[in-house]
């Protein structure tokens, strides 16, 4: 009998503990301050990689004018970029989860980087089939690390998820546009040209300025005007020639260590995201059709002239805009790229101000799946 009831009374106090334990609730998967840190680190790790990429991006119609390879490295970055949109995001992302995925994407770049130190077809061409095969599973991964982040942090607030990931995502372009503002103004101060000193005494930056300074003063039209511009002549503007050896190899080398920070800050201090294994054995087939199928949707049709407007407009800065109208005007060119970025980062940071204040939904049309 004692012990029945020693028994019982044991069962019960166990019971009681288990009843306690269940009530509590459950512990955030990850704290607030965690997820805002791991928010940082996402911002940093883009920031130091496209500070980099970015901005030889903008330089290639000019650094690498023979035989325009930069130009042609560029288009067979896209051209890659299309098949590894189709074929690796969530084979790569399922296998390596989010943040191996953002470390291994971020390191496909720096071999292209590296390229620029002697550039030819042989560097170039394959160092860009690279950075294409990464860069559809790098901006997967982050935008779904993003997605998860922003409903963890909405799930300990009173905020509801839409807000928190308008507000994720805007705080992140934010910084990603900065890459503008520093990776041209790096450029800027290695590429800025030197002075040539004049008979006189005078200082001229260039062949161009001592041209111009011979130009009778009654003339309207300066060599800047006659080359650059709408009336762009590349046979005459010395600006147009590369960099010299060294400064080519100091603005490499530069961004060749931001390529490898940014994956190294990634590796060390983004915390995994742990995200539900779902079987997935679709097929190569199966995976284009479901993406041609998208195209039978309104909202999606109305997507692809805004999808086909970016990429004109990217192909005609990095090529045309760049070579014609910024690098021809060297004193000026990269400062030009700069005020792009600084005008950017300006227009992410109203769009983040509006979804704190919760405006978004007022002021921007938001295309929802039917």
């Amino acid at each position: 009998m004692c012990q029945s009831a020693k028994s019982e009374t044991e069962h019960g106090e166990a019971t009681k503990k288990n009843i306690s334990s269940s009530m509590l609730p459950n512990p955030p998967i990850m704290s607030r301050i965690r997820i805002l840190k791991n928010l940082i680190i996402l911002c940093l790790g883009f920031f130091l990689l496209f500070t980099s990429y970015q901005s030889l991006a903008n330089l290639q119609s000019t650094l690498n004018i023979e035989g325009d390879i930069g130009i042609v490295s560029q288009s067979v970055i896209y051209v890659s970029l299309i098949i590894s949109s189709l074929l690796l995001p969530k084979l790569i992302i399922r296998k390596l989860g989010c943040k191996w995925t953002l470390v291994l994407s971020t390191l496909t770049y720096t071999p292209y980087i590296a390229a620029n130190f002697y550039p030819s077809m042989s560097t170039l061409v394959p160092t860009a089939v690279l950075v294409g095969l990464g860069a559809a599973p790098l901006w997967s991964a982050k935008c779904t690390y993003l997605n998860e982040i922003s409903v963890l942090y909405a799930g300990q607030t009173s905020e509801t998820a839409d807000v928190v990931t308008a507000r994720f995502f805007g705080v992140f372009f934010m910084i990603f546009q900065n890459t503008q503002i520093w990776g041209n103004l790096v450029s800027f101060l290695v590429l800025k040209p030197g002075l040539a000193v004049g008979e006189d005494g005078g200082e001229f930056s260039n062949v161009t300025s001592l041209a111009m300074f011979a130009i009778n003063d009654s003339s309207e039209t300066s060599v800047a005007d006659v080359v650059c511009g709408i009336n762009f002549c590349s046979g005459i503007n010395e600006n147009l020639l590369p960099p010299s050896s060294e400064k080519r190899y100091m603005l490499t080398g530069i961004f060749v260590v931001l390529s490898i920070l940014a994956a190294v800050a990634t590796a060390l201090f983004l915390d995994p995201i742990h995200q539900k294994k779902e079987d997935d054995e679709e097929g190569l087939v199966s995976r284009i059709a479901a993406t041609i199928q998208h195209l039978r949707k309104p909202n999606q049709i109305l997507l692809v002239p805004i999808t086909i407007f970016s990429g004109v407009e990217q192909a005609f800065i990095l090529g045309d805009f760049s070579k014609k109208r910024v690098k021809c005007h060297k004193k000026e060119a990269n400062k030009i790229c700069t005020v792009y970025g600084k005008d950017t980062t300006t227009e992410r940071t109203v769009r983040k101000w509006f979804s704190k204040n919760n405006l978004s939904d007022s002021i921007l049309v938001i295309i929802k799946n039917p």
